[in-house]
C-alpha cells in the first residue's frame, strides 16, 4: 500500500503544471478544430444548395430531388447557424427552398419535420407527371384515379413505357376506365358519366386500393390544396350510390322476370325462348337519348302492354319467338310516361 501511494505521488509530481500558457494553447487548438468543422459544414451546405438549385432549374430526376430534399431536412437543425448567413449561400437559398419544399410535402414531412395527416400525401399534377417510369426501369410509375395516386411500379410491363396502360402513367385518366379511350380523351373529367358508370369507376378505385400501394391525393379536380374532397368528388360518389340503387332494382327485376335465352344462326336468324312454361316479352327498360331501351324477359302471365310487348309475328302464349330486327325496330315506340309494369 505504501509503495502504491508513493508511486501515485511520484506520478502526480511528474505532471506538467497547468499554466496560463498551456490553457491558451489548448483554447487555440479547439478554435482551430471548430473552424475546420464549420468549414466542412459550410462546404456541405454549399454542395446541397448548389445541387438543389441545379435540379430546380434543369428538372432532374425525382429521385435526386427527393434525396436533396431529405438532406435539407437533416440540416434543419442548423437553421440558426451563423454560416447560413454566409454570402456564398444567400444566392442559393431561394432555389433550394423552392425546389425542396414541394418534395418535403410529397414525402410527408412539413417544414418543421413533423408528419401531418392533412398535408402528408398531397401531390401536384406537375409532380405526378414526373413519375412515368423509364426504359431502364429505374424511375417509379405513379397513376391516379378519381384524384387518388397509386404506385404501380410493380407492373412496368403494363404501366411503363410501351405498356398497354402507359397512358395512365403520370396522370389521372379516370374517364378512360369507363370509355376505353386511351388516346384521344384521357382525362379526369367524369362529369358526363351516368350513375352506373360512376359506380363502376368507384369499383375501379377500390381495386387499386386492394392491389397497389396508395401514395396520396392529387390536388386538382377531386381534392383541393388542403386535401379536402371537392364538390365534383362528392358528385361522383352521389351518382355512384344512385348507380347502386339502379343495380339493385335491376337485380330485383331480373329475379321477378328473368332474361330470355337467345341464339342467332345464319339459317334461323334470331330466336328467343323461355323455360318453365314462361313466355318471352320485350320489356321496356329506360329512355336514353330519346330512344327506348328494351330487353327480352320471361313472364308467367300471358298479358302484354306498351312496355311489355309480344314479339312481332309471335303468339302471346308461345314459349319461343323468332326475332326480326326490322320488325322489332318498327315496334319499339313507347310512351315514356308509362312506368308501372
Amino acid at each position: 500500500m505504501e509503495l502504491r501511494h508513493r508511486s501515485i505521488g511520484q506520478q502526480q509530481s511528474q505532471r506538467p503544471a497547468d499554466t496560463a500558457a498551456t490553457r491558451t494553447g489548448k483554447n487555440k487548438a479547439k478554435q482551430h478544430q471548430g473552424s475546420g468543422s464549420a468549414m466542412r459544414t459550410l462546404l456541405l451546405l454549399v454542395g446541397i444548395a448548389a445541387g438543389a438549385a441545379t435540379a430546380y432549374h434543369l428538372q432532374l430526376a425525382p429521385s435526386l430531388a427527393e434525396h436533396l430534399a431529405s438532406q435539407l431536412h437533416r440540416l434543419q437543425g442548423l437553421q440558426h447557424h451563423p454560416l447560413l448567413a454566409h454570402p456564398l449561400l444567400s444566392k442559393l437559398t431561394a432555389p433550394l427552398a423552392a425546389f425542396a419544399a414541394p418534395h418535403n410535402s410529397f414525402n410527408g414531412t412539413s417544414s418543421t419535420g413533423s408528419s401531418k395527416q392533412s398535408a402528408a400525401h398531397l401531390i401536384t399534377q406537375q409532380q405526378l407527371a414526373q413519375y412515368k417510369g423509364s426504359e431502364d426501369g429505374t424511375r417509379p410509375i405513379y397513376m391516379a384515379i378519381l384524384g387518388q395516386v397509386f404506385d404501380v411500379s410493380a407492373k412496368p410491363e403494363f404501366y411503363g413505357p410501351g405498356g398497354g396502360y402507359a397512358h395512365f402513367a403520370g396522370t389521372d385518366g379516370s374517364k378512360s376506365f369507363i370509355t376505353g379511350d386511351f388516346v384521344g380523351d384521357v382525362t379526369d373529367d367524369v362529369s358526363s358519366l351516368e350513375a352506373e358508370a360512376c359506380m363502376a369507376l368507384v369499383g375501379w378505385l377500390d381495386f387499386y386500393h386492394k392491389t397497389y400501394p396508395y401514395v396520396g391525393k392529387l390536388i386538382g379536380r377531386f381534392y383541393d390544396s388542403t386535401g379536402a374532397a371537392t364538390t365534383e368528388m362528392n358528385s361522383v360518389h352521389e351518382r355512384a350510390k344512385q348507380g347502386e340503387a339502379i343495380k339493385a332494382a335491376r337485380a330485383d327485376e331480373e329475379a321477378r322476370w328473368p332474361s330470355c335465352n337467345s341464339r342467332w344462326t345464319e339459317n334461323e336468324g334470331g330466336v328467343v325462348w323461355c323455360d318453365h312454361d314462361m313466355h318471352p316479352r320485350k320489356l321496356f327498360v329506360s329512355m336514353k337519348g330519346g330512344k327506348a331501351s328494351w330487353r327480352c324477359a320471361c313472364f308467367k302471365e300471358l298479358g302484354w302492354s306498351d312496355v311489355r310487348k309480344v314479339y312481332a309475328g309471335c303468339k302471346p302464349d308461345a314459349h319461343s319467338c323468332s326475332t326480326n330486327a326490322e320488325a322489332e325496330s318498327a315496334n319499339d315506340s313507347v310512351d315514356p310516361t308509362i312506368v308501372d309494369l
